[in-house]
């Protein structure tokens, strides 16, 4: 299989693979129920008079943000008053935690297509993005190029080189910026650039070949006319975030900040993390291509402490050339891992080589600290991070069978499964 990365994933940021073993190719959710994910969740304590409920729920071929949509509509209150503590992709078995400021016979009437409730409960406190400890994956790969001893070689080669890594390149995944239309983290450009009017027309406008003919066709009709009563009739109803910006454009034309507030305010802040995910993935990109390690610290470097669900990401330490033994030592023992850069207006910049590749890529795109702060939409102003460069997998099981191999591990949050599936299965970007 090959290892030439694929042009949907360069376009995200994603440039290289770590590892240079053959890959088993296959694909990803042949059935949502290949993908699996369970999370483990740090639930608020019980409250019989409680405001919020607590829900833990089954969905079934659910994005997050349109299962809280879904939900509220059922519930009758502001997608605002739902959390969860970690977003879901769509085409998976996802178990889940979920709040609402609702009350419990309320929740528990919820009747949507592939969705269950699990558990409930009263409670004074609501679920928080904090709260997400980790994510169970058990996940199957289909039609693997590879099959029999050959596969069954391939696969215990990549999990060997990613042991003697440390773990395996900490991406954002693909779904971060869409697999089949990728296109949130030029939107989140846009926004941090200002010019709005191009974020909204690339968000509801900009057709690509990849999506579906109806929806590629809306978008394309739309684009060539700029006709919002006409496309309202075209765009398909479960474009249900796109119907909602032509609509308000169709009363309030011109009006892109307006256009952009009818959003989910966590969907339009989406649009700002996907661009910082872009830039930390060319960061983590260009430090595999100059062959520097990922769990080795150099001069300049800066390290965040492990916890038990990740990293504490508020204090970290630079590598100095009186140090580096020590944090040398600490990184083989994964108590610390090396970070790249999340842009935004006060995280820290690396020094050293580690430094010169941040700095060269903001300039690249065009970007500073500062640009981070956005008056017109202030909720979207972004402090930014460090992130691990390479995320640890824990209680890594394989199973391999003819042309099928089977998962199972867990991972930080924040970290993509499909981020480690990829060192294994080099395919393309609709694979995973």
């Amino acid at each position: 299989m090959r290892r030439e990365v694929p042009k949907g994933e360069k376009l995200v940021g994603v440039e290289t693979y770590l590892t240079k073993t053959p890959g088993i190719g296959g694909k990803l959710r042949y059935y949502p129920e290949d993908f699996i994910v369970l999370e483990e969740t740090i639930c608020p304590e019980s409250a019989p008079d409680g405001r919020y409920t607590i829900m833990r729920v089954c969905a079934v071929n659910w994005e997050t943000n349109r299962l809280i949509r879904a939900m509220a509509r059922e519930c009758k209150i502001s997608e605002e008053h739902i959390m969860v503590a970690g977003a879901k992709d769509k085409r998976a078995v996802s178990v889940q935690a979920v709040s609402a400021i609702v009350p419990i016979e309320k929740a528990m009437s919820i009747h949507l297509p592939d969705f269950k409730i699990i558990e409930a409960y009263p409670s004074n406190t609501p679920i928080k993005l904090g709260g997400l400890v980790g994510n169970y994956f058990d996940i199957v790969v289909r039609n693997t190029v590879l099959e029999g001893k050959d596969l069954k070689a391939a696969i215990e080669e990549t999990a060997s080189a990613l042991k003697n890594a440390g773990g395996f390149p900490n991406f954002f995944g693909i779904q971060r910026f869409g697999a089949v239309r990728p296109v949130t983290h030029i939107i989140g450009k846009y926004l941090v650039s200002g010019d709005y009017e191009s974020a909204v027309k690339t968000y509801i406008a900009y057709p690509m070949p990849e999506e579906k003919s109806e929806a590629s066709r809306a978008r394309e009709y739309l684009q060539d006319t700029w006709d919002m009563k006409g496309a309202l009739n075209l765009y398909p109803r479960d474009l249900c975030f796109e119907r909602d910006i032509i609509r308000h454009l169709s009363r309030k034309p011109n009006d892109y900040i307006g256009a952009l507030r009818a959003l989910p305010k966590k969907l339009r802040m989406m649009f700002v993390h996907a661009f910082q995910s872009y830039v930390f993935n060319r960061v983590l990109s260009e430090r595999i291509k100059r062959n520097i390690p990922l769990n080795i610290p150099i001069v300049g470097d800066i390290v965040v402490k492990a916890g038990k669900g990740g990293v504490d990401t508020k204090y970290t330490v630079k590598v100095t050339e009186k140090n580096i033994d020590t944090i040398a030592e600490c990184c083989k023992r994964g108590r610390c891992y090396i970070t790249g850069l999340v842009p935004g207006t006060d995280a820290e910049i690396a020094d050293g080589v580690m430094g010169d590749i941040e700095k060269k890529i903001m300039e690249e795109e065009g970007i500073e600290r500062k640009s981070f702060v956005i008056p017109e939409l202030p909720e979207l102003t972004s402090r930014g991070r460090r992130r691990p460069l390479i995320a640890p997998m824990k209680n890594l099981q394989i199973f391999s069978y003819h042309t099928c191999a089977r998962f199972r591990f867990k991972l930080w949050p924040g970290s993509y499964a499909t981020s480690l599936m990829r060192e294994f299965m080099k395919g393309d970007v609709l694979d995973y």
